[in-house]
């Protein structure tokens, strides 16, 4: 994927900022329920928003102890863009 491939996922655009609402909505939705349905619905909301994927890779490389996805996640998440590696 070259140049041109990359444009869509690293522009805030109308429907990144709409996608990131509904998913946040969800999300804050999901964490006033218990149990199988409030995990159901913060995943589903992780699909629906490209921006939670950094988020998510964040507390991987933690726990996997790898600080160079961590980091690579995390300046993803500070630029709104998708998590690349």
């Amino acid at each position: 994927m070259g140049e041109a491939g990359d444009r869509p996922s690293t522009h805030v655009t109308f429907n990144y900022v709409v996608l990131m609402a509904l998913a946040g909505a969800i999300a804050a939705a999901g964490l006033l329920m218990h149990g199988v349905v409030q995990g159901i619905t913060i995943v589903g909301a992780s699909i629906i928003a490209a921006g939670f994927e950094p988020i998510a890779k964040v507390v991987v490389g933690f726990t996997l102890r790898d600080m160079a996805v961590a980091k690579d996640a995390m300046i993803s998440r500070l630029q709104g863009t998708r998590y690349s590696r």
